[in-house]
């Protein structure tokens, strides 16, 4: 079940990233599953720190 989930996160994200190959905003030479895996591990790591350690991020004041 789980890893279904991940799998059509993968497939959603690169879904949005072949968009933008299209639209000429991203390479066409890509790979979409790479940068797929990559931004998922990344946010869910930021996420993960969020909620195990608030304290150490001052979100307001990283805010644009």
């Amino acid at each position: 079940m789980q890893q279904n989930l991940y799998l059509e996160c993968y497939e959603k994200i690169e879904e949005d990233l072949q968009q933008c190959i299209n639209a000429k905003q991203l390479p066409e030479n890509l790979n979409t599953r790479r940068v797929a895996v990559v931004m998922r591990g990344y946010i869910s790591g930021i996420m993960e720190n969020w909620l195990f350690m608030p304290e150490s991020f001052n979100r307001a004041a990283a805010a644009p």
